[in-house]
């Protein structure tokens, strides 16, 4: 069982810093200036396989460790020369977009300490003039991003262009021009809620609808800019949709893609940019910063594995996306200590850094609202996410839409996750805790992305949720997966879902209309959780250790449990899943409507 709830010692963000989160960065680097291309981390070797931001993210953890170090101490002068070596030797290298921000802000801190020109050479820094560029991938005059390229990255080449120009490297025209369309793209894509789909209307609604305003503001910040006021409002729109699902443990965000580590850092991004803005209340601001060295406590105690030396993503049952695979090593680790100090130069700007937070923040936490519902989009299909607090657990369940290339990936289904309880895998398609049902011609079908009908209401202490699916998504065809991986609606089958949420207990109930008669369905659902030694009884599933108490299911025939250990296919970001219960039924004849429950009891 994972034990994720185990408080560490209370220590201000300085200590923090200073004790782990430093010592991690000194050793990478040094390590790196000791074996330059033959770096090797855990058994990867980074440089036989680089990363196109691989030279940015160096340069730019390099420069926090000169920044940290008093001119005075012995090590100093070494780190200036070797700054000089890196640069020299990753100079070839592909860094372009986040690379080239990351590389760009490296450079303007460093000659804002006044020590750009100890640190680099004049012949380095021209090559490095010409090739850090936000025209590499935006085309002129037209300001068009080149084909493929998200539209987010606007962000980054304006804060691109903005460095140049505090650099003197070009005029202002390209970075106003750059905001100008930034600023009205996101009053276009955000709607009316404020939050941005990752999608041309798909309804990804993630980790990055969440951050995306916090990274824009925070480079506004980062170079002295004044963040435009229609950012203050989508700002706060972040800031409350994260307080309710603040806790004691440092977790964040439980579902979507590229979470972990990120999803936690999220919350310190947008906690110290918000502060930074002026947009918190006194009460918010002590909590937030109370959060933040939970965050990144968790970071270097839970997170890093010292027999690795590095940030674990992928070993020892955890599962990340391909995206941010083991060769990329070197890559996240740099990521990851810039996410959390930056957040902590927030928070020192604001003198809160030597603060070692007080028992306010469990007293702030109960003041917490129980439940929070937040619109992310509403139209043909609806898109929403719920927060249900119970005691010592939060619990999330997102009703929204993974789109292309995830929709059928369970870290994007709509159930509730929460720490220790229910986690999705990354890229992985069983079906957890939701009903699949295989149709004869061999189509395999769900309840996962269109939404209609929406609603919540109170009954006493119970929290009830209904949603309306009158398609099913198509996951997959009788001769594979969809080739182009996008939802496709299914509209033989419709599906009335109501979740009921109460002290100590949740139950999700699927009422499942055959549209047209059917014969031959397979029906079947699995639950892979974290509790072990369970045992049938029945319809129920009892467990003899672990937060989930039992796990009963109506309206199947067949029901099993079994233990797994360390399974590549049952694993989450934070860890293994260590029990499997797979349900099923065989509809030979399925013309009337059927009803389908479990309810999951569990420790609050």
């Amino acid at each position: 069982m994972l034990v994720q709830g185990q408080e560490s010692e209370i220590r201000s963000m300085d200590d923090i810093v200073e004790q782990t989160v430093l010592p991690h960065l000194r050793a990478l680097i040094h390590k790196l200036d000791n074996e330059r291309l033959d770096f090797e981390l855990d058994g990867v070797r980074t440089f036989d396989k680089p990363h196109n931001f691989l030279p940015g993210k160096i340069a730019l953890g390099f420069s926090y460790l000169i920044l940290a170090t008093p001119k005075t101490a012995p090590e100093f002068d070494t780190y200036i020369h070797s700054y000089n070596d890196l640069a020299k030797m990753t100079l070839d290298m592909d860094n372009v977009k986040w690379g080239a921000y990351y590389y760009m802000l490296a450079i303007y801190r460093l000659q804002e300490a006044g020590l750009l020109d100890q640190v680099l050479d004049k012949d380095t820094l021209e090559i490095l003039k010409v090739k850090l560029d936000w025209r590499k991938f935006v085309s002129i005059p037209e300001y068009k991003l080149q084909e493929g390229v998200p539209t987010n990255y606007y962000g980054v080449a304006f804060s691109i262009a903005r460095l140049r120009f505090l650099m003197g490297w070009e005029t202002e025209a390209g970075s106003n021009k750059l905001l100008e369309i930034m600023l009205s793209h996101i009053d276009e894509h955000s709607g009316v809620y404020g939050f941005s789909d990752e999608t041309e209307g798909e309804g990804r609604f993630d980790r990055y609808s969440i951050v995306l305003i916090a990274e824009l503001c925070a480079r506004f910040l980062d170079t002295n800019a004044e963040v435009p006021k229609m950012l203050n409002e989508r700002m706060r729109k972040s800031v409350d949709f994260i307080l309710p699902l603040m806790n004691q443990t440092g977790a964040g965000l439980q579902y979507g893609r590229s979470i972990g580590p990120y999803g936690d850092g999220i919350f310190g991004e947008i906690l110290s940019t918000a502060a930074m803005m002026g947009i918190l209340s006194v009460e918010e601001m002590e909590a937030g910063y109370a959060f933040q060295t939970k965050v990144t406590e968790r970071l270097m105690n839970f997170w890093y594995d010292s027999e690795m030396q590095s940030i674990n993503f992928w070993e020892n049952g955890r599962l990340t996306d391909p995206y941010r695979n083991k060769s990329r090593i070197l890559d996240e680790n740099l990521s990851l200590i810039h996410q959390h100090l930056s957040s902590y130069n927030f928070w020192k700007q604001l003198g809160y850094t030597s603060k070692r937070p007080g028992s306010e923040f469990s007293s702030w936490l109960m003041t917490l609202p129980r439940y929070n519902f937040t619109w992310f989009a509403k139209g043909k299909y609806e898109r929403a996410h719920l927060t249900i607090r119970d005691n010592n657990q939060v619990i999330e369940l997102p009703m929204v839409g993974g789109g292309k290339g995830f929709h059928e990936i369970n870290s994007y289904f709509p159930i509730p996750y929460s720490i220790d309880m229910v986690q999705g895998s990354p890229f992985r398609r069983y079906p957890q805790l939701l009903p699949q049902l295989t149709l004869e011609d061999g189509v395999v079908v769900e309840p996962l992305s269109f939404f209609k009908s929406i609603r919540t209401e109170e009954e006493g202490s119970k929290l009830i949720v209904r949603i309306k699916q009158v398609e099913l998504d198509r996951v997959k065809l009788s001769d594979g997966y969809w080739r182009e991986r996008i939802p496709k609606p299914e509209n033989r089958i419709s599906v009335e879902t109501t979740y009921v949420f109460d002290s100590g207990s949740m139950t999700r109930t699927d009422y499942i209309t055959p549209n047209k008669p059917l014969k031959n369905v397979t029906l079947s659902m699995e639950f892979a959780g974290f509790s072990t030694d369970g045992v049938v009884n029945g319809n129920t599933v009892n467990y003899g250790d672990g937060v989930v108490q039992s796990f009963e299911t109506k309206g199947y025939q067949n029901i099993t449990v079994e233990p797994l250990e360390m399974s590549t296919k049952y694993a989450s970001p934070v860890g293994a899943m260590s029990s499997l219960v797979k349900v099923s039924s065989k509809l030979d004849n399925f013309s009337e409507p059927i009803t389908v429950s479990w309810t999951l009891n569990y420790q609050n």
